[in-house]
């Protein structure tokens, strides 16, 4: 399922606008701190958006691929910057 940026004051938009420098999908590709600046894809499904938090390679991968056609948005943002139940779910899912 992943760790998904959700938060309850503001739309994930405006708290990556906020809070996260956006990058191009090359630099998103180039990218491998999983412990202190996260990945964060923002995907357009046709009905929501989606903050997915790469929190490893593998996540990365399934987010970039070429065959994937939705327009997404990329970010970078500080681990501690992230809201503490968002942390919380990293540090459970990075355990593995």
């Amino acid at each position: 399922m992943g760790v998904y940026l959700n938060v309850e004051d503001q739309s994930k938009e405006t708290w990556l606008q906020k809070n996260a420098m956006q990058i191009n999908e090359t630099e998103a590709r180039e990218h491998e701190d999983y412990k202190d600046l996260m990945l964060i894809v923002l995907v357009q499904n046709m009905m929501f958006s989606a903050a997915a938090i790469a929190y490893k390679p593998e996540e990365k991968v399934e987010f970039l691929d070429p065959n994937d056609n939705r327009l997404k948005k990329f970010y970078l943002v500080e681990r501690k910057k992230l809201p503490e139940r968002v942390q919380s779910q990293l540090a459970a899912y990075q355990k593995y």
